[in-house]
């Protein structure tokens, strides 16, 4: 009872990546060798989304975007940073200077890590002050992040205050943990499942921890790094008619820092901020 538990639940997730493994693998043999503007294209039309779509996304206008893909003008490197980063891809296949099909894709934490460098605006050098590591070491973590033993990922999470499960994929925790105490003897038999059930039981040990990272952590994904990018493409949308000469000096950075800030945290400002603005007229009545 207790194997046709587990082959049940993992079945269906086996069989859905290796036919996703196939599709790509057909979709990367029909694009390779092609230009930089072919390939933003695909990744467009992979994920469904017309120029006018991607433009209400990210805010980059759609004129623009087809100007790059038609080749008449070059990507911005912010478009090519956009492109990578949402949706997941190595700049260096973007710009067409891999050809290895099983390296295109940026892991997930190597992908979390970029974006919050992204939104911070902090180079290499300030992300491995931030962890408290030399240079090489924190290029050396991007590469390998995949790998990175749950100590590893969790110091990161603490240090940069962000959600632990933006670092490391989430594993079937809650489904099987009860599996796994009843009959530890059956999984040792089968080496398929060693690896996935060593992770689990990290997983459990550390329930704790990960729980309360992710209650206070930052949530760096892709939905909350566009947003970002949206608001640095549309600066004039978040402050309309702000004028520095009228904030104090001590403030007057502030201006420069909202398009920093996410959707959610504007819109609170925003309503704290026209309240005030009602309280005030009120009393100059």
């Amino acid at each position: 009872m207790l194997e046709y538990t587990l082959c049940e639940f993992l079945f269906p997730i086996m069989l859905n990546n290796i036919t996703h493994n196939e599709k790509l693998s057909r979709d990367f043999n029909k694009i390779m060798n092609k230009s930089i503007n072919e390939i933003i294209t695909h990744i467009r039309k992979e994920h469904k989304l017309s120029r006018k779509a991607l433009e209400e996304l990210s805010g980059f206008k759609a004129r623009t975007i087809e100007s790059y893909e038609r080749g008449q003008n070059p990507p911005s490197k912010e478009y090519i940073e956009f492109i990578s980063l949402y949706f997941g891809y190595k700049k260096e296949y973007i710009e067409g200077k891999i050809d290895d099909r099983s390296d295109i894709y940026l892991n997930k934490g190597k992908q979390t890590l970029k974006i919050y460098q992204s939104i911070f605006n902090y180079d290499n050098q300030k992300m491995s002050e931030l962890l408290e590591i030399s240079i090489e070491e924190y290029i050396s973590l991007l590469e390998r992040m995949d790998g990175a033993c749950f100590d590893i990922v969790i110091n990161i999470s603490k240090k940069l205050n962000i959600k632990f499960n933006c670092l490391t994929k989430t594993k079937l925790i809650d489904e099987i943990q009860t599996s796994i105490r009843h009959d530890e003897k059956f999984y040792r038999n089968r080496n398929d499942y060693q690896g996935l059930i060593d992770d689990i039981k990290e997983d459990l040990d550390k329930k704790d921890i990960i729980d309360l990272l992710n209650k206070k952590g930052l949530n760096i994904t892709p939905e909350y790094y566009v947003s970002i990018i949206k608001q640095r493409n549309n600066p004039d949308i978040i402050t309309p008619n702000t004028k520095k000469e009228s904030i104090p000096d001590k403030y007057k950075d502030i201006v420069e820092l909202l398009p920093f800030a996410p959707d959610n945290f504007l819109e609170n400002l925003k309503n704290k901020l026209l309240e005030l603005k009602r309280i005030q007229q009120f009393e100059d009545q």
